[in-house]
């Protein structure tokens, strides 16, 4: 044998060193991972309140400002792309989505389903203002909102 390949030592990770590094981190995503899908969970609920909140503020300044909109009587969608047309949305600041989707660019973060707006208007005498509600695409109850500047405020 040389003298050279003896003086010579390979130094490396053994197989248990690594396997227990493999485990370490495993751990680590299994107790960390639940939390970040929480987080993120949260955070597309609140934009998606905040865009619905949004969409029914500019559903409310279109039927005081249209006459086309205050004629209609009973129950009637107003379309999302219908308020962007018109200056009501402004699409850069309720998602990221380039110029060419408006059609198709409001749609929910939470349910990626496009927002459905619907005014209901009271049939009986007075001063009744409109019933607006806006919602996500879910069917639960919780996820539509109504009454901000319409009837009930």
């Amino acid at each position: 044998m040389n003298k050279k390949t003896l003086d010579k030592k390979v130094k490396a990770f053994t197989l248990l060193e690594v396997l227990i590094v493999l485990v370490v981190i495993s751990i680590l995503l299994l107790v960390g991972l639940p939390s970040l899908t929480k987080f993120t969970y949260s955070a597309k609920k609140r934009a998606d309140d905040l865009n619905m909140m949004t969409i029914k503020e500019a559903t409310a300044l279109y039927l005081v400002e249209d006459a086309d909109a205050q004629a209609k009587t009973g129950s009637f969608e107003v379309k999302t792309s219908e308020l962007i047309t018109k200056g009501y949305l402004d699409v850069k600041q309720l998602s990221k989505v380039s110029e060419g989707d408006k059609a198709d660019a409001l749609k929910s973060p939470l349910t990626n389903k496009a927002y459905t707006v619907t005014v209901n208007v009271p049939t009986g005498s007075g001063e009744a203002k409109p019933y607006i509600e806006v919602s996500n695409g879910e069917t639960s109850k919780d996820t539509s909102t109504t009454g901000s500047g319409t009837q009930g405020k």
